[in-house]
């Protein structure tokens, strides 16, 4: 564990996790006299939630005395929430989140999922695999913890220090960030991160995932404008940086996000008949199809879930049989 702010005082643990490969998501704990906010406690591993709890007994905390804000709740972030805290303690999320994870709402999710992989001509053995993929083992029971259900415009505090909630949805719907006032740092998430571009979320609805995410994204925009506020990031991965790096790398995902789009639509008008699977196959990772077929499951799942969300957001309303 390393402390990584001051006033407030914020301590990182690196909590690892197992996905499409071994990483580490940040578990922050923020203290302001006796008040603490723990962000993120992240996966559920063994080794993970031991590394927490050292790090709240090596400061002499109780997992008890803690609230806990959840940026989203993706299993490397949230899993560990109801196996690392007692009863009644203080949850701050989203709502959406919470109905997400709710766990037949979850599997009607993973269903839907197999559905839209069919119908990006994924055959029906791969998209059950793909759907495993993107499925979240999160749960957090109804009535097991104080949940405090926040939206654009609350505010959470930790002791002297003030933290504005930004609903950023994109990566996950339920996406949200904190912006420190006064000069504490920022948490968000997986909102902006280095090493890799986040993936963006299939919903389970409608919504136009990517374009949400891309608005939220551009600093100079109205959903962007939260961006400008901050000065000092701790990322959800990684380690931190300041506000014109944030908003730097958030105009490079952006355009990488873009880009994708753009490949998609040439390929796409250029060769009609390409079916789902075609187009993210030579499109975004321009394998062949036997180099296709030999990679993982879990790496030809976020190429075409990159694929169906480019998509949807290039077709508009046409989209919505995809």
């Amino acid at each position: 564990m390393n402390k990584v702010f001051s006033n407030p005082d914020v301590w990182c643990v690196r909590v690892p996790f197992v996905n499409l490969g071994e990483g580490e998501s940040n578990c922050y704990i923020v203290r302001d006299g006796d008040a603490c906010m723990v962000v993120d406690p992240g996966a559920a591993s063994r080794e993970g939630m031991d590394r927490v709890r050292a790090g709240l007994a090596s400061l002499g905390i109780e997992p008890g005395m803690c609230d806990v804000f959840l940026t989203h709740t993706h299993f490397d972030h949230a899993e560990a929430t109801r196996f690392l805290f007692p009863e009644g303690t203080r949850i701050y999320m989203s709502r959406v989140g919470f109905d997400e994870r709710e766990p037949a709402r979850a599997e009607a999710a993973r269903m839907r999922f197999v559905e839209r992989m069919v119908a990006m001509d994924a055959a029906a053995e791969d998209a059950e695999a793909y759907s495993r993929c993107d499925f979240e083992p999160t749960v957090l029971p109804d009535g097991l913890f104080d949940y405090r259900f926040l939206v654009d415009g609350d505010a959470v505090r930790v002791g002297r220090f003030a933290f504005g909630v930004v609903e950023t949805p994109g990566h996950t719907l339920d996406h949200l960030c904190l912006v420190g006032r006064d000069g504490a740092p920022s948490f968000t998430g997986d909102e902006v991160l280095f090493g890799t571009t986040p993936c963006v979320d299939a919903p389970y609805g409608d919504e136009d995932a990517l374009g949400l995410y891309l608005e939220s994204l551009d600093a100079a925009g109205p959903r962007g404008v939260w961006m400008r506020r901050v000065s000092w990031v701790l990322p959800g991965h990684g380690d931190g940086f300041d506000g014109e790096t944030l908003r730097a790398r958030a105009a490079e995902i952006r355009e990488r996000k873009l880009s994708h789009c753009e490949r998609l639509r040439e390929l796409e008008q250029a060769n009609p008949f390409l079916n789902g699977e075609q187009l993210a196959r030579r499109a975004l990772t321009r394998k062949g199809e036997a180099a296709w077929h030999a990679a993982t499951p879990m790496s030809r799942y976020y190429t075409l879930l990159e694929a169906y969300i480019s998509l949807r957001h290039l077709h508009g309303s046409k989209g919505q049989s995809l």
